[in-house]
């Protein structure tokens, strides 16, 4: 696509038809000046008109360039704009051109958790328009700054789109994949033995017909609610107790008592 330049290529072709003759011109009374035949003002004023043409040329050739409008990176257009023949001024949106081999996602998190985050962690997103695809990509830049009047610091991340099926502007719910949970447990608080030397829970163990517990120190990462996050050599399915801890030591001896469960006389209906 390019703008009429035919006044400009009149101009070019007329400045290019001169250029030998002034070359010729120059080179000629280089030479006589050279046997002292000529003047040194003569030979710099066939020189000044020499150079003077060739950068009327370049000038001539650069304005023609810039009226080919060219794009700048490979990509797929949308809808025209503009009309054939419509004279189109500086500014003027002519076609849009979007790069869909790779797309960024920006969202925004709280700040409490910007340290879960960083550069090059995986996130992954879905959109309504292929539900149950999910596109995987990874966090390329994080905002310095938190947003004074959200608090909300914004995150963006890129993602491959090879077949072209995102577009821009869709709207994505995303995931991000924070570190893997090993060897972390969600227990009751009420398990918990805290102490300065260190926090540890007590767990069940069976042998033949003797039930006694045994101390584990572990480390609290994180409390909700009544529940909280620990990590420490433990198992799956190793019953914990929840109750009584403080008159617990290490390989006591114990019976096991069920939490009570109670269940209401009559049931309300419905």
């Amino acid at each position: 696509m390019s703008l009429d330049s035919s006044v400009q290529q009149a101009d070019l072709k007329a400045q290019q038809v001169q250029l030998p003759s002034v070359r010729d011109d120059f080179l000629r009374l280089q030479k006589l000046y050279k046997e002292r035949s000529v003047s040194e003002q003569s030979l710099e004023t066939a020189q000044s008109k020499y150079e003077s043409l060739q950068a009327n040329i370049e000038s001539l050739q650069a304005t023609i360039a810039q009226r080919e409008i060219k794009a700048p990176f490979n990509g797929q257009l949308g809808i025209r704009n503009v009309n054939l023949g419509q004279y189109v001024s500086a500014g003027t949106d002519i076609v849009r051109l979007d790069d869909l081999s790779s797309m960024r996602v920006r969202f925004s998190v709280p700040q409490a958790d910007i340290g879960k985050i960083a550069i090059g962690q995986p996130i992954s997103l879905t959109v309504e328009a292929f539900p149950g695809r999910v596109y995987e990509g990874k966090i390329n830049a994080i905002e310095p700054v938190v947003n004074n009047q959200t608090g909300l610091v914004m995150v963006q991340a890129e993602l491959p789109n090879d077949d072209g099926t995102l577009r821009g502007g869709m709207f994505a719910d995303v995931n991000i994949a924070l570190t893997n949970l090993e060897k972390q447990f969600v227990v009751p608080q009420t398990a918990i033995v805290f102490a300065l030397y260190g926090n540890s829970i007590f767990v069940v163990e069976k042998k033949d017909n003797d039930t006694r517990v045994k101390q584990v120190t572990v480390e609290v990462l994180e409390r909700s609610g009544n529940n909280a996050l620990i990590s420490g050599d433990l198992k799956f399915d190793e019953e914990v107790v929840t109750t009584g801890i403080l008159n617990l030591g290490n390989n006591t001896k114990v019976d096991i008592v069920p939490n009570p469960i109670s269940v209401p006389d009559k049931m309300p209906q419905l």
